[in-house]
């Protein structure tokens, strides 16, 4: 009895750890940085203007955050812009909501940027509410883009393997939406769904090969 109720309570424990999965790491998941990046054209996305790019993930993924390059005069400072991820372009509540907080870098755009253009072009990182995205495409949008100035902004093009459409609104109603000819710098954060450690399938072989050894020794008793 006592060896059984111990086998019992060996299998348990380890079958229990085996399915604890493997703490995940926050990585990225897709970007669309490319050689382009920072150098010749970017896309309107102030008030009234939105942008939308496409992202897939190959693997189920928890969706946490994402950095994106925009195009802003010198001593400005992006204060607020809508983000939404959807499955399809242009539906922007799959989540969304309207980021304040920001981590700013200066991206490393070549010298002539600022000669030329006048801008400085930022690298902007927001986080939001972990999103849990099966495997697949998805969008994610930015619009009505405000600055501490004033000052329209754009976001960097980046010719990467996303595809982007831009549209204009007015008064809340989508006015045109047209595709654009190259897509945008952004990158998607996050960790992909967790899988049980390779240790927690080594404790649960432990556990059944003792138990088959405790059985073996009751029926030779």
């Amino acid at each position: 009895m006592k060896a059984r109720n111990l086998a019992v309570f060996v299998l348990t424990v380890a079958s229990t750890l085996a399915a604890v999965p493997a703490s995940a790491n926050s990585t990225v998941l897709y970007d669309n940085t490319t050689s382009s990046s920072y150098q010749t054209y970017a896309f309107n996305i102030s008030p009234d203007w939105v942008v939308s790019d496409s992202f897939s993930l190959s693997n189920d993924s928890l969706v946490n955050g994402a950095t994106f390059a925009l195009w802003i005069p010198p001593g400005d400072s992006l204060t607020s812009v809508d983000w939404s991820i959807s499955p399809n372009s242009g539906q922007g509540n799959f989540p969304s909501g309207t980021a304040t907080s920001f981590i700013t870098t200066l991206a490393p755009a070549p010298s002539w940027i600022f000669s030329i253009y006048g801008v400085d072009i930022d690298l902007e990182t927001i986080t939001f509410p972990n999103v849990n995205l099966a495997a697949g495409t998805y969008w994610f949008e930015l619009g009505y883009a405000t600055t501490a100035l004033g000052n329209n902004v754009y976001w960097d093009a980046s010719i990467g393997p996303s595809s982007a459409t831009q549209s204009v609104y007015f008064d809340g109603v989508d006015y045109f939406e047209e595709s654009l000819w190259e897509s945008q710098t952004f990158q998607i954060d996050g960790s992909t769904a967790a899988t049980p450690e390779p240790g927690s399938f080594m404790l649960l072989g432990t556990g059944l090969i003792g138990l088959a050894g405790l059985v073996r020794r009751k029926r030779k008793a």
